[in-house]
């Protein structure tokens, strides 16, 4: 049996178990989410691109710039042991990048992909949330300027 956050239980079958990959995020805690906005014709890419970024790295939930009070509240591991205990040899900023990529043209606007890493799978939504609010606003400015 598997139990999802909300609550929900899966009895899966012994050979369903041992032939699929199950990823454990409460165990890990790292999560890259992955959101596709659609811009402005108006609004250039590199306007974009510059407003986005800034509001990624001053998001205090996004990774590296986490600070200590908003680290995942896993009793007894902290995010430097988690990340060596995940394999990385060396914990370097830059696997944590965010990512801000031109995805497509379309007629109702440029579409970009949007790339960040967060700790805590179970503020998924609120966090993927705030951000967009913040890139919004942003971009907004931007855009009566």
């Amino acid at each position: 049996m598997l139990k999802e956050r909300n609550g929900r239980v899966f009895i899966l079958p012994n050979n369903s178990i041992l032939s699929s990959k199950i990823i454990n995020y409460s165990r890990s805690g790292y999560i890259e989410i992955p959101v596709t906005i659609t811009l402005p014709l108006a609004l250039s890419f590199s306007q974009a691109h510059d407003a986005i970024r800034a509001v990624l790295a001053a998001h205090t939930k996004i990774l590296p710039n986490i600070k200590p009070e908003n680290n995942v509240h896993t009793p007894g591991i902290s995010m430097v042991a988690r990340l060596r205990e995940l394999s990385l040899p060396e914990i370097y900023p830059e696997h944590f990048s965010s990512r801000v990529l031109f995805s497509g043209l379309g007629q109702a606007g440029n579409t970009v992909s949007i790339r960040f890493w967060i700790c805590d799978i179970n503020y998924r939504e609120e966090i993927i949330s705030e951000v967009l609010n913040e890139i919004g606003q942003k971009l907004e400015l931007i855009g009566k300027s």
